[in-house]
């Protein structure tokens, strides 16, 4: 007969199998450390989510509930919109809202102009979409807010802003939404500039979508890249909200498996037939092709504001500020990864200033230059700190109004 194990024993079998896992633990969280570049070890674990972290994406994923990609779908226009309520999850239509163009934001445009208001569209990229839907925590649109203090409109008539900006748009979809929703607007702004300054940098046609995005966005959402991306979101949010974020191996097992996602499930191999397989390749030199993408913004630009006259479109164009130039830089500010080009976006903001003497275009890059705290996030956008307050946003917000109370007559 065997013996039974006394209770002793099973105490001590507990605690030795606990002191294992607590020490294996323990060789996992030291060998994450050691995984860490010089510049993340000097963080603690609960920072390293935010390294190099696009703000736009991570603050959409932690507060929507929802990954970026799980929520946008192809479109036969525009390259891609956000997924109407019926063909998102269940726990995406609860978070985030969406509206009948899709756009993200908590009001849909009318099918009809409404006499009684003044309805203006804001379009562009994330920026845009961010500056559009931005509000101090429990008060009203700040923009619209602004506008209606600010502008008194003829005949008792207020300020209606909409949304139609999504984050990764460039040229010429600020275009293309005012040549398909014009004749339900009264007025349209653009805040753009470092979407378009990508292709142009690269030379590359401006309509060219990020390819991780489109194939996504055209990807079923019961497909295993998005279930992947279902498993990281989840990750992602326990790192941001419960003792998880305090270790580092599951950082790093975090940072593992995007390199995984990037580097193998949407590698540059999977990726090529959707950056090289849909659009015109430019076959000049780099300084040339570069010139003749200057050329194509040029082009969009003015077609933006003719359409707007020729629709009888109130228009103004802003070219946003950029972290490259134009603003003294926190050391924290300079962390941030910068995918732009400053000589680029010099010349972009020469050509605005150009075509500014004969259209309603305007630059902004000048509008923190006397500013010493932190406005950026990160490589572009705004930070948005306590009840959601945010400088960048409400400066450009001011500096906007400034220049429509002299470029529109009412």
């Amino acid at each position: 007969m065997s013996k039974k194990i006394r209770p002793k024993s099973k105490k001590i079998l507990f605690l030795s199998v606990f002191s294992v896992l607590i020490a294996f633990f323990l060789l996992l969280e030291m060998i994450s450390y050691l995984s860490l570049t010089p510049e993340e070890k000097r963080l603690p674990p609960s920072r390293l989510l935010s390294v190099n972290q696009n703000k736009y994406i991570q603050e959409f994923s932690l507060t929507t509930g929802c990954l970026f990609t799980d929520a946008v779908i192809g479109h036969p226009v525009l390259g891609y919109v956000y997924r109407q309520p019926d063909y998102m999850s269940l726990r995406c239509q609860r978070m985030t809202r969406v509206n009948n163009i899709g756009m993200r934001f908590d009001r849909d445009l009318p099918l009809v102009k409404n006499k009684k208001e003044f309805a203006l569209l804001v379009v562009g990229g994330s920026v845009a979409e961010q500056f559009a839907n931005y509000q101090r925590k429990d008060e009203p649109y700040f923009f619209e807010e602004l506008l209606n203090r600010s502008i008194k409109l003829p005949s008792g008539k207020k300020f209606r802003v909409y949304n139609g900006s999504v984050g990764g748009w460039a040229m010429p979809n600020q275009l293309n939404m005012i040549q398909m929703y014009g004749d339900r607007i009264d007025g349209v702004i653009a805040l753009d500039g470092y979407n378009e300054a990508a292709p142009i940098a690269r030379g590359e046609r401006l309509e060219k979508i990020l390819p991780d995005v489109y194939l996504l966005a055209t990807s079923p959402k019961n497909s295993f890249v998005h279930i992947y991306l279902k498993v990281l979101r989840r990750l992602q949010e326990n790192l941001a909200n419960t003792y998880l974020k305090h270790s580092y191996f599951f950082n790093v097992s975090y940072k593992i498996m995007v390199a995984v996602l990037n580097g193998t499930i949407l590698s540059p191999e999977v990726l090529s037939e959707f950056s090289d397989g849909n659009t015109e390749k430019i076959k000049l030199p780099i300084m040339e092709r570069r010139q003749w993408a200057m050329n194509s913004l040029r082009r969009y630009l003015i077609q933006f504001h003719e359409s707007g006259r020729m629709q009888g479109i109130k228009t103004a164009h802003f070219l946003q500020p950029s972290r490259m130039y134009g603003k003294v830089l926190t050391e924290n500010e300079k962390k941030a990864k910068e995918y732009g080009i400053t000589e680029v976006y010099q010349q972009m903001d020469t050509l605005y200033s150009d075509l500014g003497k004969k259209y309603p275009i305007r630059s902004l890059t000048h509008i923190f230059e006397n500013e010493r705290g932190e406005i950026y996030s990160d490589h572009i956008h705004f930070i948005r700190g306590e009840r959601d307050y945010s400088k960048g946003n409400e400066m450009v917000a001011t500096a906007i109004v400034q220049y429509l109370k002299k470029l529109w007559k009412f």
